[in-house]
């Protein structure tokens, strides 16, 4: 089997793809009732088809003449390109659907499907039109949505990293940014040089580049955005992060290791110094210096892993206490911000509730702070109705009557009454005390009779008794 490009090259694509393919299927196993887990796992289900595709390209001819059923190599360009069209309207639309979807996202979401239309434009002028001005002017229009698609993303999550309220929000934001960032620029370095003269030369090194670092940016982007959702929906996600994290680390600098001293055993231990041992002394040495150096890259691995996640090998029981509100508040959040909460997300949110042994109280709790801060009143979910409580609006509300959207479930869910909303004016300034004492009157209370009070001295005025003073007054 002849491969042009080197036997790496034509592995890497091909585990990176099913490992994508995996990825996708674990986040919908986990979180299929929402429609953002949905969009993640088409996302990379569509870029693990590309990247395997991207690997068979090398040797599909060569398995089509021994075998006619295989596709051959123009098969599996038109899949990668096919992939390539869908990638960027699904990266749109899981930009704009989470971790805050778009207020008209959540209206309407149907109009994502918006975003394929400038690929199926763009597709019909490179399939059909065999050549001509119009094939090179749709390849660049795509590169330029392409480009722009990346860029609306990353202001996107920096501005909802920025502006948002909610903490999951922002932290989601963050995550997702620092995985989509090195493989946006990874691909707007690569328009770049397509706008410099392409010789032969130049194309194989870009084809290299792109079949080495495109697959390896392309898995961690997807570990660290799959992080992101599974932060906030799954508990004790961080102890398999940490282990993921350490893995890499430790397998990254393993391979760099061995990869440098096999370079130097090959030309000056082997050929200065061991000539007389042959291969075998190569062999030997490089195996002694891997036992060495294994135990302080674990150690820096470990070292790393601990540094990005402190608690996750022994969490305390208030961190678990905190964890666990954590990922209720932040699915409360997502299902109260569009104000329309089905059946399906009700009964989604009580499961997720047993699931974690959140107590009743605890959550009605976290779903009334929510439903005051979104504004947003479900008669199902929280301890009273929004507006009703006395408890004090935000600080950014007016004065008046509290603005309430309700959040009618869909037909079929049960009827549940709510109290109206009072006409109050919210007060910053709390209310003042009543004026009458917290004691009887003295006329209610038998007191003895003193000793008479001498001329000219004021008399002290006797001290209440309390229940907490058990001590008898001294004799005069």
């Amino acid at each position: 089997m002849d491969l042009p490009y080197g036997l790496l090259a034509f592995v890497l694509p091909l585990v990176v793809g099913v490992g994508l393919v995996v990825l996708a299927a674990f986040v919908v196993r986990h979180g299929r009732a929402q429609r953002h887990n949905l969009l993640f796992a088409g996302l990379y289900l569509v870029s693990g088809v590309k990247s395997l595709s991207e690997g068979l390209f090398q040797v599909a001819d060569q398995f089509h003449v021994t075998a006619p059923l295989f596709p051959d190599g123009i098969a599996w360009f038109h899949v990668s390109q096919a992939c390539a069209f869908l990638y960027t309207p699904l990266l749109l639309w899981f930009i704009f659907s989470f971790p805050r979807p778009a207020g008209w996202m959540a209206r309407r979401p149907w109009l994502g499907l918006l975003f394929v239309w400038p690929s199926i434009v763009v597709a019909g002028f490179l399939w059909f039109p065999p050549s001509g001005p119009l094939r090179d002017l749709a390849t660049q229009a795509f590169n330029v949505f392409g480009t722009g698609a990346t860029v609306l993303a990353v202001v996107r999550l920096a501005l909802l990293r920025a502006r948002s309220q909610e903490k999951s929000e922002r932290s989601q934001a963050g995550i997702m940014l620092l995985g989509f960032l090195p493989a946006f620029v990874f691909g707007w370095v690569l328009t770049i040089l397509l706008d410099f003269q392409q010789t032969a030369t130049v194309v194989a090194w870009e084809l290299r580049i792109l079949l080495y670092f495109s697959p390896a940016l392309e898995i961690v982007a997807a570990c660290v955005v799959a992080y992101a959702i599974l932060k906030y929906a799954l508990l004790g996600v961080e102890l398999k992060a940490k282990v993921g994290v350490k893995s890499l680390i430790m397998g990254a600098l393993l391979a760099t290791t061995f990869v440098v001293t096999g370079y130097i055993e090959n030309i000056v231990f082997q050929g200065q110094i061991f000539s007389f041992a042959g291969p075998y002394g190569s062999f030997i040495l490089a195996g002694i210096a891997g036992a060495v150096v294994f135990k302080p890259v674990e150690i820096l691995g470990q070292k790393v892993s601990t540094r990005l996640f402190p608690q996750a090998a022994n969490p305390s029981p208030a961190y678990q206490q905190q964890r666990t509100e954590e990922i209720y508040r932040a699915q409360v959040v997502y299902v109260l911000r569009d104000a329309q909460v089905s059946d399906r997300e009700w009964q989604f949110l009580r499961n997720l509730r047993d699931q974690l042994g959140l107590k009743e109280a605890a959550a009605r709790r976290i779903e009334e702070e929510v439903e005051r801060s979104l504004r947003v009143d479900d008669p199902r979910m929280g301890r009273s109705a929004v507006g009703t409580g006395r408890s004090p609006a935000p600080a950014a509300a007016p004065l008046g009557e509290v603005e309430v959207k309700r959040a009618s479930p869909l037909p079929g869910a049960p009827a549940v009454p709510l109290a109206p909303a009072r006409a109050t004016p919210v007060s910053p300034r709390p209310a003042p005390r009543p004026s009458a004492p917290a004691f009887p009157p003295a006329s209610t209370v038998a007191k003895k009779p003193g000793p008479p009070a001498k001329p000219g001295v004021a008399k002290a005025p006797a001290k209440t008794p309390t229940k907490a003073s058990n001590s008898k007054a001294p004799p005069r």
